[in-house]
């Protein structure tokens, strides 16, 4: 975390593309905190970093206002998976998010309302998220996700009758 201080607002104005994966962050709120100065990213890849729900939970509205990219795989966010939805919904330019074993739940996924995300166009929730404690409001939530092309819940534990809420026109 120390060589994340001297990311202030204004570094790397130029930098659209940040790979930080297998980091092992060591406080992942303050490098999440750091790393929100870096406006111009378009794509974030963060698979294995240690990121946290409570990180997450620290994104505002305003935070990475370019981004379109976001890949979370195999970071555990079970700490605060509310936060953490609510965190990522402040991220209205996203277009492709991956969270695959991420460990997000139900109640998280149901937190996703209507013009939530509008650009979404890719959502992989595959593997260890576990919906089944509010399959019906993660669908619900999913739902809410009008721009969608391609998501992938396999293994995320829906019910029939969570699946049951899709209607003709969904």
């Amino acid at each position: 975390n120390e060589s994340l201080n001297p990311i202030q607002p204004g570094s790397w104005p130029c930098l659209r593309r940040l790979y930080c994966d297998e980091c092992r962050l060591e406080d992942p709120a303050v490098a999440i905190k750091a790393l929100l100065h870096l406006t111009g990213l378009e794509r974030f890849s963060l698979i294995s970093a240690g990121i946290t729900g409570r990180a997450l939970a620290r994104i505002q509205p305003g935070s990475w206002l370019k981004l379109q990219v976001l890949d979370l795989e195999e970071n555990t966010l079970s700490d605060d998976p509310v936060g953490a939805m609510k965190g990522l919904l402040c991220l209205t330019s996203l277009s492709e998010l991956n969270t695959r074993d991420c460990r997000l739940n139900g109640q998280a996924i149901s937190q996703i309302k209507p013009d939530d995300w509008p650009c979404l166009q890719i959502f992989d929730a595959d593997a260890r998220n576990d919906f089944s404690d509010d399959p019906v409001g993660a669908m619900s939530g999913l739902l809410h996700l009008t721009s969608l092309q391609e998501l992938n819940v396999a293994g995320c534990r829906l019910t029939g009758e969570a699946i049951s809420q899709i209607k003709p026109g969904d």
